[in-house]
């Protein structure tokens, strides 16, 4: 769901006697900073804010123009592989 909430799964694994990648494998979503400095380095989704914002504007200034509301939108994603999962 979010980086935040994989930092906070990674605290509760270890809580539990869990080894983050080898017992677990976790995700976060947004490529925070602390992603990439956090032990273990988390491995996350990046998606590209401007680019996010700059389709939310364009859709409501359509939608003020009185165009039909569009299609649903598929933003583009990347998976930054880091240390906090393992290989299959």
């Amino acid at each position: 769901m979010s980086d935040q909430l994989a930092f906070a799964a990674i605290a509760a694994a270890r809580k539990l006697g869990l080894r983050v990648p080898e017992d677990v494998s976790i995700v976060g979503f947004d490529d925070t900073p602390q992603a990439s400095w956090s032990d273990p380095p988390l491995t996350t989704v990046r998606q590209d804010l401007a680019g996010k914002g700059r389709t939310a504007g364009d859709l409501v200034l359509r939608l003020l123009d009185g165009d039909a509301p569009p299609a649903p939108v598929e933003l583009p994603v990347s998976l930054v592989v880091r240390e906090s999962t393992a290989a299959i």
